[in-house]
C-alpha cells in the first residue's frame, strides 16, 4: 500500500469515528445529558493532562536534553 493510500484510509477512518461512536452510544441508551457529561469529563481530563505535560514533563525533558 502506498503512503498516500494509507494516509487517505486513516483520514477516512478518523472521519467515521465520531458518527460510529454516536450510533453505538445511542444504541446503548445514552441520552444527550449523558453525552454532555461524558464529553465534558473527557475534555477536562485531556486538558489537565496537557497542563501537566506543559508544566512538568516538557520542562524536565528540556532540562535533561540540555545536560546531555
Amino acid at each position: 500500500m502506498s503512503q498516500n493510500h494509507t494516509e487517505s484510509l486513516l483520514a477516512a477512518a478518523a472521519k467515521l469515528t465520531p458518527p460510529v461512536g454516536v450510533v453505538g452510544a445511542a444504541a446503548a441508551g445514552m441520552t444527550l445529558q449523558d453525552w454532555v457529561w461524558a464529553v465534558t469529563l473527557a475534555y477536562t481530563v485531556l486538558m489537565t493532562l496537557k497542563l501537566l505535560w506543559d508544566w512538568i514533563v516538557y520542562p524536565a525533558v528540556k532540562r535533561r536534553q540540555r545536560k546531555d
